[in-house]
């Protein structure tokens, strides 16, 4: 049965009813000159975030908190962490590679120590003893020492030495111990102790300790 009146013809599903929708807008056809009807959202349906008689939530959910904002004062305190946390590490790195630059100066202060010992160059060898090893080595116990390792003293080639102490000592000067290996022509090694006293920018020798090769 039609729900249309009798003077009005039921229309079929291809041509919508005019009374269901609102004309276009004047001179508002299709390419092809058919009038074109505008399309409708179901009924009940809504965009999301916006409700009949409230004005459009600005966020798609009315429920949704808005994003917080990172206050200056947490940004000034990620900064200055950031900053300290660097200048820490800067400060480790210095320390490492200024210790292993003193590792390898007291290395080459050892060296030429046994290289004079081994061409018999007392004089020397005391000129790179510091004011305590002069004391505790006179010229005449540096004789001594040479002549306690004339064995294979002459033999010797080189050394490998490595920081064991570390620690401050009068003034601004440090006191460090190396241990390490000294090696022989003859292929033979012995062991070796060795402090040295840093007088300003030169490492001299306070005390060193010999142990035959095996």
């Amino acid at each position: 049965m039609s729900n249309f009146p009798p003077d009005q013809p039921n229309p079929s599903p291809e041509q919508p009813n005019p009374q269901m929708y609102p004309p276009p807008p004047p001179g508002y056809e299709s390419p092809g000159g058919a009038p074109v009807y505008p399309s409708y959202p179901p009924p009940g349906y809504a965009p999301p975030g916006y409700y009949p008689g409230y004005p459009p939530y600005p966020y798609s959910n009315p429920y949704q908190q808005p994003p917080r904002r990172v206050s200056g004062c947490v940004w000034a305190a990620l900064i200055v962490g950031g900053v300290i946390f660097a200048a820490c590490i800067g400060i480790v790195i210095f320390g490492v590679v200024l210790v292993n630059g003193w590792s390898g100066d007291g290395t080459k202060a050892a060296d030429q120590f046994l290289q004079a010992a081994k061409a018999n160059d007392i004089d020397k060898m005391y000129s790179m003893l510091s004011a305590d090893g002069q004391r505790s080595f006179t010229k005449t116990r540096l004789r001594s020492f040479v002549d306690q390792h004339k064995a294979y003293l002459p033999k010797y080639n080189n050394l490998s030495a490595n920081l064991t102490n570390f620690e401050s000592a009068t003034g601004r000067n440090f006191l460090m111990t190396l241990s390490g290996t000294v090696l022989y022509t003859d292929g033979k090694k012995g062991n070796i102790q060795v402090k040295l006293l840093q007088n300003s920018s030169v490492w001299q020798i306070q005390d060193i300790t010999l142990d035959p090769p095996i």
